[in-house]
């Protein structure tokens, strides 16, 4: 049997790049696209959660006993999610180019400066 310390260690190294990019993406959303994340927040209607509240449902679950695994089908869900957006980001890293290109040479046949165009000449 591993010590605790090790079952920990290696939960956070597989959680850490998950984590990362998970940050990295609502920071994108919040403060690039304020107005799409909003309207994204709008639309999952995220507000309205405590308002869910019902009864009836919260007495079906117990009744049958499931109101005991709603932690492990939230931390199902948040697994899912990390999962997803590791998935994602690998997903549009593949769209970026490899190596960014600067040429000189058109840069200078786009410029208005005779000078440049003279330097580029000689």
């Amino acid at each position: 049997m591993r010590d605790v310390g090790q079952v920990i260690t290696e939960a956070w190294s597989f959680l850490l790049g998950p984590v990362i990019n998970l940050g990295c993406l609502v920071f994108l959303v919040v403060f690039l696209a304020k107005e799409r994340g909003q309207a994204l927040v709008g639309w999952l209607q995220i507000r309205r959660l405590p308002d869910l509240g019902n009864e009836r449902l919260e007495k079906s679950l117990e009744r049958y006993g499931v109101s005991k695994l709603l932690p492990l089908a939230a931390l199902f869900a948040v697994l899912f999610l990390l999962y997803a957006c590791q998935v994602g980001v690998g997903i549009l890293g593949d769209f970026a180019p490899v190596a960014l290109e600067y040429n000189p040479t058109q840069t200078l046949i786009h410029t208005d400066r005779v000078d440049n165009l003279l330097s580029l000449w000689s």
